[in-house]
């Protein structure tokens, strides 16, 4: 054998060695990187669920003034016509003159098949009010009949 056949050889040999070693690190750095996304996988779970809960509680409530131009009774108390500004937290109407809340009644969102093409208010033949519209939007307030 030639010193230059020797020397290839040899190379060829510490070539391999290096392979390999390199081969085990990148197998023993995969294993580290499964279990590290497994850890991750799941913190970003927890985290999730944290944020799905703690949601609702920093919602803020829906507000809109509203001009209404015939008496109506929200819930057990009657409104004369004017203006009112009213609050909606979840489940909860609340109706305010100025700081003065008025009228509560409880009710729930539904969906409808078409935008409001303005905010409204829709009451029955004796004055009830029975639903709230939103200029823009789908979702209406029904009051608890």
């Amino acid at each position: 054998m030639s010193g230059f056949e020797r020397l290839l050889f040899s190379l060829q040999r510490v070539n391999s060695s290096f392979q390999a070693k390199h081969f085990r690190l990148t197998l023993d750095v995969g294993k580290e990187f499964t279990h590290m996304k497994n850890k991750t996988r799941l913190a970003n779970l927890v985290l999730c669920g944290a944020l799905a809960i703690a949601t609702p509680l920093f919602a803020k409530p829906m507000s809109t003034n509203v001009n209404i131009s015939h008496d109506v009774k929200v819930g057990q108390t009657s409104l004369k016509a004017g203006d009112y500004r009213f609050l909606i937290d979840g489940t909860h109407l609340t109706v305010v003159i100025g700081k003065q809340t008025v009228a509560e009644a409880e009710g729930k969102w539904e969906d409808r098949d078409n935008k409001a093409s303005y905010t409204q208010i829709v009451s029955n033949s004796d004055g009830k009010l029975i639903e709230l519209r939103f200029e823009g939007k789908k979702s209406v307030f029904v009051l608890n009949q």
